[in-house]
């Protein structure tokens, strides 16, 4: 009975296949690697994107802070707010503030929960602060025209404590974002 050499093809085909199982492993490892390291730069990608978003929103807020610092000074040594340099600052503050509003959104699209929520609380307060400058500029407009309600002129006081209410709610954002900023 001549039958088919079982023995012989089991023993030769054997290498075979574990060279087969071999490349598979070896290929599934490579696979496994080459996206864990697709994985680690889309997220130091993000991390670098968000980085970017959150140092513009905190010098474009510390540049608008100094900026209604310089007001505060000029109402507080009552300089008159029609001249050229009061203007200036004036008009730099608008832009500046349509610039820390950029920032805001750009947070609020890439950043976590927690920086949207304290580049808000930011953005609030500033925007405190300009109301008060606002409020007082027009009382003092009304004031020099006489077309005014009687109101009064608020105190830098007000200002100053806005100022540094802006101040503290830029440094709880910074608290909050640099351990989202740290190496993995």
């Amino acid at each position: 009975m001549s039958g088919f050499p079982w023995n012989s093809f089991f023993i030769s085909i054997g290498p075979l296949a574990g060279a087969l199982g071999g490349v598979w492993i070896r290929g599934r490892q490579d696979t496994d690697r080459e996206q864990g390291r697709a994985v680690r730069a889309r997220q130091d990608a993000h991390r670098d994107r968000c980085g970017d978003a959150y140092a513009e929103l905190v010098t474009t807020a510390r540049l608008v802070l100094r900026n209604q610092k310089q007001l505060g000074i000029a109402f507080a040594t009552r300089v008159d707010t029609e001249h050229q340099t009061i203007q200036d600052v004036f008009a730099r503050g608008s832009d500046l503030l349509d610039d820390l509003n950029r920032a805001v959104v750009i947070v609020a699209i890439t950043g976590s929960a927690e920086s949207r929520s304290r580049a808000n609380a930011v953005f609030g307060a500033i925007r405190t602060c300009s109301d008060i400058i606002t409020a007082h500029s027009a009382a003092v407009y009304a004031r020099r025209t006489g077309t005014g309600s009687g109101a009064t002129v608020s105190g830098t006081a007000d200002l100053i404590e806005s100022i540094a209410t802006a101040e503290a709610a830029l440094e709880e954002f910074l608290d909050a974002v640099r351990p989202e900023l740290a190496p993995a």
